[in-house]
């Protein structure tokens, strides 16, 4: 069985035999991507071949064509697109990805006059997006475990179902941002400022809200187990059958929030401000 970094073989098998690759990619388990870091795709036929999840960051893709459904899936940082060949409806979010590789300036440059596409399971894993204006956009079950947010635009901006584990937030300015179902195990917000933001059904386990101030939003059924809230204000902010089971409030308050069905069970609220109602 090929190992998923074994890129040479990888290569020479999507070359081949794009079936073949598939079957071979199968044996890994779903969830499993395949590492194409710098490989040599130009002018390949990659049609049929699953793609998603695949990292192509610096991959020479000049010339090649493929299932926009699945090149839109992978990681491209980097990665040199002239010439792809898609269906023309994935044309224009295959553009855009690379603009917002390209760096903030460049993408913010793109916004001036155009509208973003829609981000559906895009990739964007450890990236520094720096200043990117991320408003009004929406970017469903994509990744973004490990990137770096904090800096962006972040203005009605929807993060359904994305991951983004481990990414960071810290001083971010929020508003009437959707983390609805998302996954943020292990994401940092410290000092951020999260406006009418929704956590509803994301779990946000070990994450870290040091500092963060919270004004209204809903974040119920959050499940932020063993996460960190020291010295945060959370004001008039919906908890409603959130689990924040042993997670740390050390100084936080928490002032006119609904905290209905919501379990505190082990907390440490030592020098803070508990709800008032922890039923």
């Amino acid at each position: 069985m090929l190992g998923l970094a074994d890129t040479g073989g990888w290569v020479s098998l999507l070359r081949r035999d794009p079936d073949a690759f598939n079957t071979e990619r199968a044996r890994h388990g779903p969830g499993a991507g395949v590492v194409l870091r710098d490989a040599d795709l130009g002018l390949a036929d990659l049609r049929g071949a699953n793609l998603q999840e695949t990292d192509l960051t610096g991959a020479d893709l000049t010339g090649a064509r493929a299932d926009g459904r699945q090149l839109t899936r992978c990681r491209l940082e980097g990665a040199r697109l002239t010439g792809v060949e898609v269906e023309p409806f994935w044309q224009p979010l295959l553009a855009q990805i690379e603009i917002l590789w390209r760096g903030a300036a460049a993408w913010n440059a793109f916004r001036q006059d155009a509208r973003p596409a829609i981000f559906d399971s895009v990739d964007f894993s450890h990236a520094d997006l720096g200043e990117a204006d991320l408003g009004d956009m929406v970017f469903t079950s994509s990744r973004f475990d490990g990137a770096t947010l904090g800096r962006c635009r972040l203005f009605d901006t929807a993060f359904r179902g994305a991951s983004l584990v481990g990414a960071r937030f810290d001083g971010a300015s929020a508003f009437a941002v959707g983390f609805h179902d998302a996954v943020l195990t292990g994401a940092r917000f410290d000092g951020a400022l999260l406006e009418r933001c929704a956590f509803t059904g994301a779990d946000a386990a070990g994450a870290s809200f040091v500092g963060v101030t919270a004004i209204g939003g809903e974040w119920g059924r959050l499940r932020a187990i063993d996460a960190c809230f020291d010295q945060a204000t959370l004001t008039e902010t919906l908890l409603f059958d959130a689990d924040l089971s042993h997670a740390s409030f050390r100084q936080a308050r928490l002032r006119d929030c609904h905290v209905t069905g919501a379990r505190f069970d082990g907390c440490d609220f030592a020098g803070g401000e508990p709800p008032t109602d922890t039923r």
